[in-house]
């Protein structure tokens, strides 16, 4: 709040100093004194001037409403200051809400204020300006927090001085009188009530009795925001056609030590409506009281005016003894005369800020409402009993049900169809409390429809929440004491924290923290158990978020970094189970780079194992992010090289080895080593590249990568990479059809992978190289024409991978098989291992695209030789279009020579030769490919089916002449077979 007293430079011209100081000192006390009285907190006062905060040093949730209420209150007082001329003060008040950052700051003097940086004051200041002398001027955050207590009227937005964007605000022309807080709130005109039945069943039946002259007290408990108002209005309304005489009160905090103050407002607002033009209040209250079953009603009236004229004249004091005595009984006597007429519901909100006059006159009447048809209705954040010295029934409010809650969020979204919201998300952040479910939800809506109007197709952030319950749980925060550093300590730890965690940050003994977070739960703000080494967790996001946002951004890196040291250690000392994901978030919030991303590329392993590949890849690219913001210089390049190789890695393994990403991630690593000695770096990104090119059938360029990996391995005494480089030669020699060549790199392979005791060891692309050198050996040995040791390799593979529990490697060594067994003309053992690889990929989160597809193409072949020719055909169609997709291309004329076989059997020729010929187009051009002599072999036999006998001649001709040429006698075999059979025919 800044006061700024207005003509104050006048003033000093026109009287004598010590006059202008007197006047000055008058207007400073004055205002400072209602200040305070509304809970604000005086920062600074420069003559003319006075700088005030509410919501500090504790937060409240009602700041906004006693600012306004102190200003205009200022606004009133000031005006009644004369000067020595005779005339008139007056001042503008500007009030505005917002986050600010408060620090101690230094006078002239050398007295230490606290000074706010942030663009409240600021804005505060500016509104002031913008008002006539005698107004009060809100920002229109203010007026979203407390608007609703107060007669206001918008001003068109205007852009203030020194602020860029014009700003909304509202002038403040007096106060709305409210009988309850509540009604201050819009938020019955936005969603319909649900739940709370068995709430009301209560309430209502408490109310039959009443009406037959049998009352009761009844209190709903519950935390702030959890709907005991709510419950109560939908109750009052229900039985309005019964036509209950209402007396509504309310609670306040700042009225806690003045005596009678409910009451009061009740009676004003009550005889100011039912006292006639030209009558006295007097005259009211006798007529009132005349019912009751005292002589007295004079006396009675007398006594209960008397604390309206104390309040008047401001002498607010408790009166001793007999006199007290008897108001308390003149107004129970009241309520009593009241229902003599008319069953009377009374509602008393917020009964734990009552004053102790009102407590006792509110006990008094509970004694005797059993007597009379009279129901009391009360609302409490804490048990009854904590505040009355009585039994009085409890309803104790806890969350909706999960069903409820739900209908309430739709019920919201309904209302702006245009926008989208997540109702699990959002109960997932609310819990089931209804005003934190009303103010989040409008409050998304209500910025979604700003971004719409605005153009802006942006997602509004989930973790936006509005200030006016961000207040409201600030202050719970505050009121902990003790317990708001576990709060916050807590909160950084996230959303699930361990007690023992919590206890060697804060630096306290487990029975301490025991005792604490107890307390909390107690306070509904944690939920869990208080035992050693179980898990708690706060009962909604907001809380969480409350007391995160409530660190200063130091503060909270500093925790970030303690927490991360603790849990080490615990894990270190007590095993403890430290995720590498969580350490990693704290070791970046800490703004400890190095080791954050030790713990992203733990975090990414570990996923990676279990073969979720979303949550791997998004570890690796928070990695990259956070390594790309280092200085240039030190390791920056090492990390980042690291990392670029495992995203290209991981997408290989899960998206197939053509994935344009994990391309592009290879390229970026190659480009940032210094030179092909660059050890390990440079070896994985070639690697990479070459199962890229591989994959996409790129020959010319893998031939020279694998000569790249041959020589960096040579210059290596990583075994590792030996191994790797041997098998890339093996793959490249058999995919080329230099069958005896692969099988020496394979043999080379296996030797290495043995000796160096490196056999369980998984590498950098994802595979095991000992499995990998196992199957492509196991195939390389049936183009050999070497039946026998093709089927034993092959089995030797699966057992490693099972050994091993790697998922990856089983998949190879099924799909491997189901080649060798589709080579050998067997549907059912080729099917049979096809579907194995393709459950195995499929089964694991992301699949493994590759082998799905690779298992698609198989299986299809099987399928159609086993009877079912057009859903085999389908199936691999499919396939090939997943493959195509994917960016394979290795395997294109492998599937497409399975799925012409399967058309050639089908008699579909012309389709058949179609295929072929794009087999023979997908080839890669001047390079053999192993596969080409069934390619040459199945054209052949399709020609000449179709009468083109010369033709398909030289194409079995030139069939021999490959499988001749690749030294293979299975693919020798299968050419003279289909010739021998052709001629027959």
């Amino acid at each position: 709040m800044f006061v700024d007293l207005v003509g104050s430079t006048g003033l000093v011209d026109e009287l004598d100093p010590e006059d202008a100081q007197n006047v000055f000192d008058a207007f400073s006390g004055k205002c400072a004194q209602l200040i305070k009285q509304f809970g604000g907190y005086i920062a600074r006062i420069e003559g003319d001037g006075i700088l005030a905060y509410f919501g500090f040093p504790s937060a409240r949730e009602d700041a906004s409403e006693q600012a306004v209420r102190a200003g205009l209150a200022v606004a009133e007082a000031v005006a009644r200051i004369r000067t020595p001329m005779g005339t008139s003060l007056a001042c503008r008040t500007g009030i505005a809400s917002g986050s600010v950052l408060v620090g101690e700051a230094y006078t002239s003097s050398g007295s230490i204020f606290y000074e706010v940086i942030g663009r409240a004051p600021h804005v505060a200041r500016r509104l002031q300006e913008q008002v006539e002398p005698g107004e009060v001027a809100i920002s229109d955050a203010a007026y979203r927090k407390a608007g609703g207590f107060f007669v206001c009227a918008p001003n068109p937005p205007i852009r203030l001085k020194g602020f860029r964007n014009p700003e909304m605000f509202w002038r403040v022309r007096g106060h709305r009188e409210l009988p309850l807080r509540f009604l201050a709130r819009d938020a019955l005109q936005r969603c319909a009530f649900v739940g709370r039945t068995e709430e009301l069943t209560v309430l209502h039946r408490l109310w039959d009795g009443a009406r037959l002259g049998q009352g009761a007290a009844v209190g709903v408990v519950g935390p702030a925001g959890i709907g005991k108002s709510r419950v109560i209005y939908e109750f009052v309304h229900s039985v309005a056609e019964d036509s209950p005489h209402l007396v509504l009160m309310q609670g306040n905090t700042h009225h806690r030590n003045s005596p009678w103050q409910p009451l009061r407002d009740e009676l004003i607002r009550h005889l100011d409506t039912a006292t006639p033009p030209g009558g006295s209040r007097l005259e009211t209250l006798t007529r009132e009281l005349a019912s009751s079953a005292s002589a007295q009603e004079f006396e009675d009236a007398q006594a209960i005016l008397r604390i309206l004229e104390d309040g008047q004249s401001g002498v607010a004091i408790s009166r001793p003894g007999e006199e007290r005595a008897r108001v308390v009984a003149a107004l129970v006597r009241r309520l009593e005369a009241l229902a003599g007429r008319a069953p009377v519901i009374v509602v008393i909100e917020d009964v734990q800020w009552l004053d102790d006059s009102s407590a006792e006159w509110l006990e008094a009447l509970c004694r005797v409402v059993e007597r009379h048809p009279i129901q009391v209705v009360l609302t409490s954040r804490e048990t009854l009993s904590a505040r009355l010295k009585l039994d009085v029934t409890e309803i104790q409010l806890s969350g909706l049900t999960q069903e409820d809650a739900r209908a309430m969020v739709d019920l919201l979204i309904s209302e702006k169809p245009f926008a989208h919201l997540d109702a699990q998300a959002v109960l997932a952040k609310v819990g089931g409390i209804p005003l934190f479910i009303e103010e989040y939800v409008t409050h998304q809506l209500d910025r979604v429809a700003a971004r719409k109007g605005n153009g802006d197709g942006r997602e509004v952030d989930p973790d936006d929440a509005p200030t006016t319950l961000m207040d409201l749980l600030n202050e719970r925060i505050d009121e902990l004491g003790p317990g708001k550093a576990f709060i916050q300590t807590c909160a950084v730890c996230g959303d699930v924290f361990d007690l023992r965690l919590v206890a060697r940050t804060v630096g306290v003994d487990v029975d301490h923290a025991i005792a604490v977070i107890s307390d909390l739960e107690s306070r509904g703000i944690l939920t869990g158990s208080a035992a050693v080494g179980d898990e708690f967790r706060f009962r909604h996001a907001l809380l969480r978020d409350a007391g995160y946002s409530s660190l200063l951004k130091a503060d909270r890196a500093a925790l970030h970094g303690r927490i991360a040291q603790a849990m080490e250690t615990y894990a270190a000392e007590d095993g403890f189970a430290a995720s590498p994901e969580v350490l990693a978030w704290h070791f970046s919030e800490a703004d400890e780079v190095e080791k954050c991303l030790t713990y992203r590329l733990a975090a990414a392993e570990k996923f990676k194992g279990q073969y979720a590949a979303t949550e791997s890849i998004h570890q690796l690219e928070l990695a990259a992010a956070e390594a790309d913001a280092m200085e240039e210089g030190g390791r920056r390049r090492e990390w980042l090289v690291r990392i670029y190789n495992l995203i290209g890695a991981t997408r290989n393994i899960f998206y197939g080895w053509g994935d344009q990403v994990g391309q592009e991630m290879f390229e970026k690593a190659l480009s940032l080593t210094v030179s092909s000695d660059d050890g390990r770096s440079t070896f994985d990104a070639v690697r990479g590249l070459w199962n890229a090119n591989m994959i996409q059938g790129n020959y010319p360029l893998v031939e020279v990568l694998t000569r790249q990996l041959s020589a960096i391995a040579a210059r290596s005494r990583d075994p590792m990479m030996r191994v790797d480089a041997a098998n890339a030669n093996g793959a490249y020699r058999l995919w080329s059809g230099g069958f005896k060549e692969a099988n020496a790199s394979f043999q080379e392979a296996l030797r290495l992978y043995g000796s160096a005791g490196i056999n369980r060891a998984i590498g950098a692309q994802g595979t095991d190289p000992g499995v990998v050198a196992l199957c492509l050996s196991a195939w390389n040995f049936w183009f050999l024409g070497d039946r026998e040791a093709a089927f034993e390799t092959i089995k030797a593979a699966k057992q490693r991978s099972e050994r091993m529990q790697h998922v990856f490697g089983l998949a190879y060594s099924h799909s491997i098989c189901a080649s060798m067994w589709q080579c050998e003309r067997n549907p059912e053992q080729a099917l049979a291992e096809a579907n194995q690889s393709t459950l195995i990929a499929s089964e694991n989160k992301s699949g493994m695209r590759y082998w799905i597809d690779r298992g698609g193409f198989l299986s299809g072949w099987a399928i159609s030789f086993s009877g079912d020719r057009q859903a085999g055909i389908t199936r691999i169609r499919n396939s090939i279009d997943s493959y195509k997709s994917s960016g394979g291309g290795q395997l294109l004329p492998y599937a497409r020579t399975l799925l012409a076989e399967c058309l050639l059997a089908s008699d579909l020729l012309a389709e058949a030769e179609a295929e072929l010929t794009q087999a023979g187009a997908d080839l890669p051009s001047e390079h053999p490919y192993y596969y080409d002599s069934e390619r040459l072999r199945l054209h052949g036999e399709v020609l000449i089916r179709r009468g083109y006998e010369t033709e398909g001649a030289e194409a079995l001709a030139s069939a021999l002449s490959s499988a001749e040429a690749f030294d293979s006698p299975p693919l020798r075999k299968a050419v003279l077979e289909t010739r021998a059979r052709l001629q027959r025919r």
